[in-house]
C-alpha cells in the first residue's frame, strides 16, 4: 500500500511539473506573409518600425513585373513583423514548418524546420515571414533555424 502511495505521490508530482512547463510556453499566432520582388540575402529579422521595414524592402528586383509592385502595408501600433531569409539544397523546395512561442522569461523563440528534398542542388532560398501582434521594441527573439540535409551515401 505504501509503494502505491509513492507511486501515486510521484505521479502526481510529475503531472504538476509537466503542466507548468506546458504553461510556460505560449503559442504566438502567425500570420504568415509573402514579400514579391524584394532584394534579401539572409539573416534573421525583427522589424517593429516603419522606418526599419522601408530600409530593409528599399532594394528590388530589377524584373518588369516588379516596377510597379508595392509591399503590404502594416501597422506597426499593432503588429511586429519576424523573418527568416536562408537557405538550403534538394531537387524540389524544401518542407517547411514554423512556430513562435513565447517563454516564462518573455523571450520569443521563433523555430524553422528545413527538411531539404533530395541531394540535386544548393541555394533554394527559403523566406519565411510572421506577422504577429506587437511585441516590444526590447523584446529577445532568438531564431532557431534546424536544417534537415540530405544524408550523406557513400558508395564503395
Amino acid at each position: 500500500m505504501k509503494n502505491i502511495i509513492n507511486h501515486l505521490s510521484l505521479f502526481l508530482a510529475i503531472s504538476i511539473l509537466l503542466s507548468i512547463q506546458i504553461k510556460a510556453q505560449e503559442i504566438i499566432p502567425c500570420t504568415k506573409i509573402t514579400f514579391k520582388c524584394a532584394q534579401i540575402y539572409g539573416g534573421n529579422y525583427f522589424i517593429n518600425n516603419d522606418t526599419t521595414y522601408h530600409e530593409l524592402f528599399q532594394i528590388r528586383s530589377q524584373h518588369p513585373a516588379c516596377l510597379d509592385y508595392s509591399f503590404p502595408v502594416i501597422d506597426f501600433s499593432q503588429y511586429s513583423l519576424l523573418g527568416i531569409v536562408t537557405s538550403t539544397g534538394g531537387c524540389s523546395s524544401p518542407k517547411i514548418e514554423y512556430s513562435i512561442t513565447k517563454n516564462s522569461d518573455n523571450n520569443y523563440i521563433y523555430e524553422l524546420n528545413i527538411e531539404q528534398q533530395g541531394c540535386c542542388k544548393p541555394k533554394l532560398g527559403v523566406k519565411v515571414w510572421c506577422l504577429i501582434p506587437k511585441i516590444a521594441d526590447n523584446s529577445i527573439v532568438d531564431f532557431n533555424i534546424i536544417n534537415h540535409y540530405c544524408p550523406t551515401k557513400i558508395e564503395r
